[in-house]
């Protein structure tokens, strides 16, 4: 029950943050450099630590050199991953010996197209975290891709922190 209650509380903080950042990101651009990787310190929250400004690497080959441009900076943070860095921070902790329940299908996927729903629930000890993602049909070439909880559905458990979701999105892409 704590575990829900945390997640009703931490998702609207999280929302407002991710609409924070169109107004906040575009701010911190303008004190960002061609070769800069991160925003100034002020704008953690929006920032994103693992990948930096400039996308991840299927970001860097989809764009190329215009990664470094203000528009692919500004739609990697603020609409792409909005309030990354936020998200980890009200993230669960996976260690290693955490015990992991699973519901349902764990090779569902929006690429490559796999649709179903999957359940998982998370015990680190300390705190508990749950997972609930289903990916079904919407329109030719789109599917339904439900995404809510903390990212531990297929993540290493190596003592970092899953993300905490929350995305229902109509329109996502499928092949």
């Amino acid at each position: 029950m704590l575990t829900l209650i945390r997640y009703l509380i931490l998702v609207p903080a999280s929302f407002l943050v991710d609409l924070s950042g169109l107004i906040v990101v575009p701010i911190a651009l303008l004190f960002t450099t061609k070769q800069s990787n991160h925003l100034l310190p002020i704008f953690w929250p929006w920032d994103n630590d693992a990948e930096g400004i400039n996308g991840d690497p299927y970001w860097k080959q989809k764009y190329g050199d215009k990664v470094t441009s203000f528009c692919c900076r500004f739609v990697w943070l603020a609409l792409r991953n909005p309030g990354n860095n936020f998200g980890y921070f009200c993230g669960w902790l996976q260690a290693p010996d955490c015990s992991y329940r699973h519901w349902g299908d764990p090779e569902i996927s929006n690429q490559p197209y796999h649709p179903g729903w999957l359940f998982v629930l998370g015990d680190n000890g300390e705190s508990r975290a749950f997972c609930f993602y289903a990916v079904w049909p919407s329109f030719p070439g789109r599917c339904l891709r439900i995404f809510l909880g903390w990212k531990i559905h297929d993540m290493v458990k190596d003592d970092t922190k899953a993300q905490l979701v929350c995305i229902i999105n109509p329109l996502m892409s499928r092949n």
